[in-house]
């Protein structure tokens, strides 16, 4: 292995929507390990893994991208675990970048709202949700700009919007979405 440009951690497994606890659907704990190692895990492994010979390096500043999760940022019911990773993942994210700012390798977190994908049970594709091939493009667009970034920028724009709204409105947009989904499960 001569260098290593990019690392993008882009891993992300979700529950059905549901209560944490109190449903049969709630997670039990071999679910919830398997959401925090694919998640959490997996993503600091890879960079402990892959780092080490970042630092080495010479040439142009190596970078690595983590993808996180809007969900991550904000009170997200009936996503806990899934959303409580993603968070992870940000803050992780967050620390590298402090430890790594004079070393330069650029770390970045991504926050997409939905993206049409597998996970997304390939969700209808609008303005406000593009594919993945749309979504990676520009994301790349995005690296080394921002330390933290939702990768689109109609993300940006709906991500502005709900934060625009009081929480109580939010909660009840985040609760019609994952009743929706549930009812699709």
């Amino acid at each position: 292995m001569s260098t290593i440009a990019c690392l993008v951690n882009n891993v992300g497994m979700g529950l059905p929507t549901a209560l944490f606890a109190g449903e049969v659907n709630s997670p039990n704990e071999e679910s919830i390990r398997k959401i925090i190692d694919c998640n959490i895990l997996s993503t600091v492994m890879m960079t402990s893994i892959i780092l080490p010979k970042m630092l080495t390096q010479k040439g142009p500043n190596p970078g690595i991208i983590n993808i996180a999760s809007y969900a991550g940022l904000k009170v997200f019911p009936y996503a806990t675990v899934y959303a409580s990773t993603k968070a992870s993942i940000i803050h992780f994210s967050k620390c590298l970048a402090a430890e790594k700012y004079k070393k330069n390798v650029i770390i970045q977190a991504i926050c997409p709202l939905f993206v049409s994908t597998k996970m997304s049970n390939s969700m209808k594709t609008t303005f406000f949700i593009p594919t993945a091939e749309v979504f990676a493009k520009s994301a790349l667009d995005m690296f080394g700009v921002e330390q933290r970034t939702s990768g689109y920028i109609r993300h940006d724009l709906k991500a502005y919007l709900y934060d625009l709204l009081p929480t109580s409105v939010r909660m009840l947009i985040i609760k019609a979405i994952a009743n929706s989904s549930r009812k699709k499960v």
